[in-house]
């Protein structure tokens, strides 16, 4: 069962890396939101605050590590979840990554 996004459906599959980067351009302050509703902790969001100076980039580290830590059940559905709840509020950010 697919969700749709508006009058699109989430994708099949898993982000790619270049997909991720472009999100975490555009995610602002949110990623540390959409971190924790991809199951990171507290401890391990400071960790990519320390490493990296820039927020996108921060970003684009978590990202890529979630990706790389949950493999196949990495996917757009999972991402498009967390984009759309309700703390972290990006439905349009989701539609454009997540859905054909």
């Amino acid at each position: 069962m697919s969700i749709l996004c508006l009058s699109f459906a989430v994708k099949a599959g898993n982000p790619s890396d270049d997909e991720l980067e472009g999100l975490s351009t555009q995610l602002g302050d949110n990623w540390e939101k959409l971190g924790r509703r991809l199951n990171f902790n507290d401890a391990e969001l400071i960790a990519f605050r320390k490493e990296n100076d820039r927020m996108a980039e921060r970003a684009r580290c978590m990202l890529v590590n979630w990706k790389q830590t949950k493999g196949s059940e990495a996917t757009y559905q999972v991402l498009y979840e967390a984009l759309t709840h309700e703390l972290v509020s990006c439905k349009l950010l989701a539609e454009e990554f997540c859905c054909n």
